[in-house]
């Protein structure tokens, strides 16, 4: 699925972000469609706030912003390192992934497992940080 919504991402700046359903990335963060992946244990789902829930914290101080345009869902995944959660939008809802230094990511109706980037050092693997 592709769309394309307008939202006011500062009170003087409007942005077109296309509204995809598929597999997305931003900087050490993917959007991966349930389907991709498997279902982790979770946590009870809360609706995702009008201020938006922060997902990853980048070394920089920035943060993946998850805001919602209708009903949103956001659950935590514990106890594991690269899964932060998962997020479900309902159907004519769109969830957006926002963060200062990167492009906003739009996900269309379905639902999304949020994991982190990893990369290999010569000490072993770890999670990557923007």
């Amino acid at each position: 699925m592709t769309d394309t919504r307008r939202i006011e991402a500062q009170p003087t700046v409007e942005v077109d972000i296309p509204v995809l359903t598929g597999l997305q990335r931003q900087g050490d963060v993917a959007i991966i469609p349930v389907g991709m992946a498997y279902r982790l244990d979770q946590s009870p789902p809360v609706p995702v706030p009008a201020e938006g829930i922060a997902l990853i914290s980048g070394e920089t101080g920035h943060t993946h912003l998850l805001v919602a345009d209708g009903p949103v869902t956001w659950t935590t995944v514990p106890w594991h390192y690269r899964d932060v959660g998962m997020f479900t939008v309902a159907a004519e809802a769109v969830a957006y992934v926002l963060h200062p230094e990167h492009a906003a990511l739009g996900c269309g109706p379905g639902e999304y497992l949020v994991r982190r980037q990893e990369e290999m050092t010569p000490n072993g693997w770890r999670v990557v940080a923007d």
